[in-house]
């Protein structure tokens, strides 16, 4: 540092700067908004990938939202151009026996779209919260749950999670139209996912939008082949 006589003023070397911010990008303690950031840039990392994997993507998608943001489990499904059901593909943070009842649902476009069945409301363009007491599920989908014994619990406070909530945030195509879904549910503080959170899967979910338009434009609509577990 040199001082200027005449104004009695300190001056820094800018050579000094580029090491500042490298140091400070690489090892001073980030708050969660730059962490997000990482996390969906990791995930537009894909983009630069010789070949596109939608279903790479989704899985990864879910482990960074149960990861990163605390949620207890975190399930993707897409529509099947074959007969137009939409079914799970991608499940992480489920019980085994849980995951393989969730792979036995499937669902039509109006069950996403109109009230009837289950029982939703909009919080955003893209997602929909349904609250325990405002459904009630089949068997099959009561078996697809990892604590099925906690339903049924009272909830105590507007922030509290019960088993049966969950969230869908909407993966749309070009013109609105429904190509899957992420569905997650439970934290680790018993607490319903914070806005921060629903933003940021709002994000991915555009994300993997994309990356499965891609891959409809190199190969023509394929059917997923294979599911991908992780507890």
């Amino acid at each position: 540092m040199k001082s200027d006589f005449k104004a009695g003023t300190s001056y820094v070397d800018h050579r000094d700067i580029p090491h500042r911010l490298k140091f400070e990008y690489s090892h001073r303690l980030k708050d969660p908004t730059q962490k997000s950031l990482e996390a969906l840039q990791a995930l537009l990392e894909h983009f630069t990938r010789p070949v596109m994997d939608s279903r790479e993507l989704m899985k990864q998608v879910a482990e960074t939202v149960c990861k990163h943001f605390g949620i207890d489990n975190c399930a993707m499904g897409v529509k099947s151009p074959e007969d137009g059901l939409y079914r799970y593909i991608i499940l992480v943070g489920f019980r085994e026996d849980a995951a393989q009842n969730q792979l036995k649902l499937e669902y039509t476009y109006d069950q996403f779209v109109q009230a009837g069945q289950f029982n939703g409301t909009l919080i955003s363009k893209y997602s929909k919260i349904y609250l325990a007491e405002d459904n009630e599920y089949r068997e099959v989908e009561k078996l697809a749950y990892n604590r099925p014994l906690l339903l049924g619990l009272r909830r105590r406070s507007l922030n509290d999670s019960l088993e049966a909530d969950y969230i869908d945030t909407y993966i749309f195509g070009q013109n609105e139209e429904l190509l899957g879904w992420i569905e997650y549910s439970g934290t680790r503080t018993g607490k319903l996912p914070d806005a921060a959170t629903i933003r940021w899967i709002e994000a991915a979910a555009a994300v993997i939008s994309a990356a499965i338009r891609c891959e409809l434009v190199k190969k023509g609509p394929n059917p997923p082949e294979e599911v991908k577990t992780s507890a």
